[in-house]
C-alpha cells in the first residue's frame, strides 16, 4: 500500500495520526502476506515428502585418447538409484561402440554369448555378448557415436535393466539413431562397474557420470 504524502500534512502540519494509521495498515499487511508465504512453504513440504524429488549430480568426467576399452567404477551404491552415462566417441578405425557390465568391480566383464538380453529400436529381445550401441562408424566423417546410457539399480531377484539412446554415424543417415533396452542375464548379482569398448582398434571421447538419487 503506498504512502500518501498528502495526508502528512494539514494547513502545514505533519498529520501524525493519519501517518500511523497508514503503518498500521502497511504492518498488517506485512504479516499477513508473512503467514500466507509460511502456508505454501508448508503445502510445498508437504507435496515433497508425498511425491519426493529425484536429486541429479555429476560424478566424474573421463576422457579416453586412443583407447581399446575404457572402465569405469561406481559410487557407492548407497548414493546412487540410476545412473546416467553421457557419451560420445570417435573410433581409430571403422568400428561400433559396445557396452560391457561388471559385478567385481572391474576385475572382470561379462562377455559369454548369452550375458545380455537386448532390443534394438522396438524389435524383439535377443542375447548378445556385448550391448552395441548403434551401428559402425567410419571415423573419416569425424561423427562420433553419441548419446546416453542409463543403467537402473537392480531390484532384488530381478535382471538390471539398462536403456540407451543416440546417433551413431552421420545426421539423418539411416539407422543412426538408436533406442536399446537391455538386461544383463543375472538376477543375483548387482553391477558396480561398466566397460565401453571398441569393436575394433581404439576410440577417443568422453564419459560424464551422473548419479540419480531418489528420496
Amino acid at each position: 500500500m503506498p504512502l500518501d504524502l498528502r495526508l502528512y500534512s494539514e494547513s502545514g502540519a505533519f498529520n501524525v495520526v493519519q501517518m500511523d494509521q497508514q503503518w498500521i495498515d502497511i504492518e498488517t499487511l506485512t504479516n499477513s502476506l508473512e503467514v500466507t508465504l509460511l502456508n505454501i512453504g508448508n503445502e510445498l513440504g508437504d507435496l515433497t515428502d508425498y511425491v519426493g524429488i529425484q536429486v541429479l549430480r555429476g560424478v566424474q568426467t573421463y576422457t579416453f585418447t586412443a583407447q581399446a576399452n575404457s572402465d569405469i567404477v561406481f559410487p557407492s551404491a548407497a548414493t546412487w538409484d540410476e545412473l546416467e552415462f553421457h557419451f560420445a566417441f570417435i573410433p581409430s578405425e571403422t568400428a561400433a561402440l559396445d557396452v560391457r557390465t561388471s559385478s567385481d568391480g572391474g576385475a572382470s566383464f561379462d562377455s559369454s554369448v548369452s550375458s545380455y538380453r537386448i532390443s534394438v529400436n522396438g524389435g524383439g529381445y535377443g542375447l548378445g555378448s556385448a550391448i552395441r550401441l548403434g551401428t559402425t562408424v567410419n571415423p573419416v566423417s569425424n561423427v562420433p557415436i553419441q548419446g546416453i546410457l542409463r543403467l537402473y539399480k537392480r531390484i532384488p531377484g530381478i535382471q538390471t535393466f539398462m536403456h540407451a539412446e543416440g546417433t551413431a554415424g552421420a545426421a539423418g543417415a539411416a539407422g543412426s539413431a538408436f533406442d536399446i533396452k537391455a538386461f544383463r542375464d543375472d538376477t543375483a548379482n548387482d553391477v558396480n562397474a561398466i566397460r565401453f569398448l571398441a569393436s575394433a582398434g581404439t576410440m577417443t571421447g568422453r564419459v560424464a557420470v551422473m548419479a540419480v538419487k531418489y528420496p
